[in-house]
């Protein structure tokens, strides 16, 4: 029933605003088993036990019941369940009057001994009111129900099924045999059913955790025209980004929603399109500018919508999904940092660089579009001995990054003097790998041996000389002093050279455990 139809029939109603949840969702973090957006089920078993222990017994005939006991059983208090059941509706109501006061919200509660007969029970009487249940009224309850689906876990499907049985009414489910129900339902189902329709429920209560998704819509009589939908969708966002910033994690698939006006259909005419978000734009969400999710969202309208026609819209919805939670470390997250590219299969990419990044660095292509960046060594141009703390794609290969900066300063210098050296003697032009095993005994660790860079031996001739403007041939050089380092397909090798070293380190070695699966590394 619409508003405007409940103020005709009932000019006296008075209305609350209810567009407004954010008090509400605030008000459901941290609870138990959440279930419905209004309703949730807390284990108080132990703080029952709790309780009753610390209670003197000469206090026990003293114990009372909070509110109201289901058909106004009498409470029995030699019996143990009866004094844990009116012990616990003391605590229901301490629950129930700090969520008020606190929170300024009023509820009702149902206390028994499992989910489901709690759940029937806590509508008994309403509102802001409490039941309790006794295990001898158990039956009177499920009794009193008028229909199956009224059964907490009967659906409408089943309830279906129930009926095809001739099934009505819960007296008729507890008497059906076991055997005819396994036949229509299956044998878990079946036993599942029965048990509930007698009011045993032996589920547990457990945490929810978060929502899986979170979203925000607004109903209204008409949109029609692109800005509306732009404008509308621009509110939901500023919401909807807020929210996500407090919940801290981070969404990696949007779907907007819309609902059409239809004369026969004015519910339940909804279509929905979703896409992947943007890996860059996924660490940027909730920086303030949402212009970039404002033309994703406009897109996956015009898959819905055709706007060279006229069209009319009663509601948009927003909504986030795939949450999750933002990387913990730097090695998580480094994929943030790379640029995808799609060359082919056989193309292989292979960085390299040595002390100098100032240097201009020549770009090689052979027929293999294999690319190679590097810069040559100066020696003497060495920094000073306290700032010898190289990177490791910028050290000798094969010298291992940890211990190189463990050495002394006077052989850090040695071991970068040496490469200098080793350009009287090149490596074969034919064989592009580098790799030196450097012995740290004398710190107590066990020898290490690591390759920084190889593209297999290829039988590519060397590129071609080519002549600077001063007519002066210059090559390519492949000594020990060019280490190169091999990066997968995907990975851009200027966008590489310029993460930090420790991130550069860890993605070699990742990159090299995974050789199987990139046969460009070695």
């Amino acid at each position: 029933m619409g508003v405007k139809e409940a103020k005709e029939k009932c000019p006296d109603l008075i209305l609350v605003n209810g567009e407004d949840l954010t008090k509400y969702r605030n008000s459901l973090t941290g609870l138990q088993v959440l279930l419905g957006f209004d309703e949730n089920f807390v284990d108080i078993t132990e703080l029952v036990e709790r309780r009753l222990t610390e209670w003197k017994k000469a206090s026990l005939p003293n114990i009372s019941v909070s509110g109201h006991v289901y058909n106004n059983q009498t409470v029995d208090f030699h019996d143990q369940m009866h004094v844990r059941l009116a012990m616990g509706s003391q605590i229901a109501e301490e629950m129930r009057d700090a969520m008020c006061s606190r929170l300024g919200l009023t509820g009702c509660a149902g206390v028994a001994t499992n989910k489901v007969l709690s759940k029937l029970v806590c509508g008994t009487f309403k509102p802001n009111q409490q039941t309790i249940l006794l295990p001898e009224n158990r039956q009177n309850l499920m009794g009193s129900l008028d229909h199956l689906r009224k059964i907490p876990g009967i659906g409408f499907k089943t309830a279906k099924h129930l009926l095809n049985l001739g099934l009505c009414t819960v007296q008729d489910l507890q008497d059906c045999s076991a055997e005819i129900l396994e036949k229509e339902l299956g044998i878990p189902a079946a036993h599942l059913i029965q048990k509930l329709s007698w009011g045993e429920d032996h589920s547990p209560v457990t945490p929810s955790g978060p929502p899986q998704s979170l979203s925000d819509e607004d109903s209204f009589k008409k949109c029609s025209s692109e800005a509306e939908v732009k404008k509308k969708i621009e509110e939901l966002l500023t919401n909807l980004l807020d929210r996500l910033y407090k919940d801290g994690r981070k969404p990696y698939t949007i779907r907007l929603t819309i609902r059409q006006y239809s004369a026969t259909n004015k519910w339940f005419n909804r279509e929905s399109r979703q896409c992947p978000v943007p890996s860059h734009l996924v660490k940027r969400i909730g920086s303030g500018n949402c212009a970039d999710l404002v033309s994703i969202l406009m897109k996956l309208f015009r898959k819905m919508i055709n706007v060279e026609i006229p069209f009319h819209l009663t509601l948009l919805n927003i909504c986030f999904s795939n949450l999750k939670d933002p990387p913990a470390s730097s090695k998580e997250s480094i994929q943030f940092y790379l640029s995808r590219s799609s060359p082919s299969s056989s193309n292989k990419f292979s960085f390299a660089m040595m002390e100098h990044q100032g240097e201009d660095s020549d770009v090689l292509s052979g027929e293999r579009n294999t690319r190679c960046v590097q810069s040559q060594l100066h020696t003497p141009c060495l920094p000073k001995a306290s700032d010898l703390q190289c990177p490791s794609p910028l050290l000798p290969a094969g010298i291992d990054y940890d211990v190189f900066n463990q050495l002394p300063s006077d052989i850090k210098e040695e071991i970068i003097s040496s490469q200098k050296e080793g350009e009287k003697s090149p490596c074969h032009p034919k064989t592009k790998i580098s790799s030196i095993s450097l012995h740290s005994e004398d710190l107590g660790q066990s020898t290490r041996t690591l390759a920084f860079s190889g593209i297999a031996p290829t039988n590519e001739e060397p590129p071609a000389e080519r002549q600077n403007p001063h007519g002066e041939g210059s090559s390519q050089k492949h000594s020990s002093q060019g280490s190169k380092v091999a990066l997968p397909p995907s990975v851009d090798p200027k966008t590489f050279s310029e993460l930090p070293a420790e991130m550069q380190k860890e993605l070699l070695t990742e990159w090299k455990s995974q050789k199987g699966h990139h046969p460009g590394l070695l």
